[in-house]
């Protein structure tokens, strides 16, 4: 029996809607009794994109907060990018409110948290607030900037560009008056004394 290899052939296609690398490579081997063809296709995936979050920038306790309550930052940062509304800052933020608030929670913590990202994916400039008598075991809320004038926002009761805080059972006679970015950040704000308009 006699063997007669051909040439190897080798082909690389890169598509640029994945980003996906595939390559095959088809060897031949020709005999006098039959033929046999082999193919072999390697799929590289594209490397996925750079995280919303670093974890390793978060304290202790915002770390238990995103794993704990399941945040799924990187998909309500996309999510938010995609909502529907009127192109108008509070447009965006009654857009994300709802969405959060119809997202639902365990916690007031977790509302806010989930708000946060959607605001951020939606091009807003959101933070997380607290009190300062309560901490994390108090109402969280968040702030969002709305035509240059910054609101309370409540994704837990669905209020958007609110004068004051909605916790019920507790008096916050400062407001929520720490104000963090997700990395614990201090922001300086002065929350607007009318409700948006």
């Amino acid at each position: 029996m006699t063997t007669k290899t051909t040439a190897e052939k080798t082909t690389t296609v890169t598509t640029t809607a994945s980003k996906a690398k595939v390559t095959t490579t088809t060897a031949k081997q020709t005999t006098t009794a039959k033929t046999t063809t082999t193919t072999v296709t390697t799929v590289t995936e594209p490397p996925a994109p750079p995280s919303v979050v670093d974890m390793s920038r978060v304290s202790d306790q915002m770390w238990v907060f995103l794993t704990e309550y399941g945040i799924a930052y990187d998909e309500l940062y996309t999510a938010g990018a995609g909502l529907h509304h009127d192109g108008t800052d509070y447009g965006k933020a009654k857009a994300v409110c709802e969405y959060a608030y119809n997202l639902g929670g365990q916690n007031c913590i977790e509302y806010a948290l989930n708000a946060y990202f959607l605001a951020k994916g939606a091009g807003l400039e959101c933070y997380i607030a607290r009190s300062s008598l309560y901490d994390w075991y108090g109402h969280v809320g968040n702030v969002i900037r709305l035509d240059g004038k910054w609101y309370y926002m409540e994704p837990m009761s669905n209020i958007t560009g609110s004068p004051q805080t909605y916790a019920a059972g507790a008096s916050y006679p400062n407001g929520l008056d720490i104000v963090t970015d997700i990395y614990e950040n201090r922001i300086q704000v002065t929350i607007s004394d009318e409700w948006y308009n």
